[in-house]
């Protein structure tokens, strides 16, 4: 068992970072697509869906520099 979390614990860094690099890459996507290729009807839903892209990704990148190394 000890072995197993001694794996884990060095694969810890490279997985956090796959998942960052993913929320950074769809929620700058999402950013992007909300602001450039939302429809006037729908403008109001766009910004709320670019402010919780937004907020998602700050999340994304406060949790990526406190990872524990």
């Amino acid at each position: 068992m000890e072995a197993f979390l001694d794996v884990l614990n060095d694969a810890f860094p490279t997985i956090h970072t796959v998942i960052f690099a993913i929320g950074v890459v769809s929620n700058g996507g999402l950013i992007a697509a909300s602001l450039k290729r939302t429809p006037r009807s729908l403008q109001a839903y766009a910004i709320m869906i670019t402010i919780g892209a937004c907020n998602d990704l700050v999340s994304v990148c406060t949790d990526f520099f406190t990872q524990q190394r």
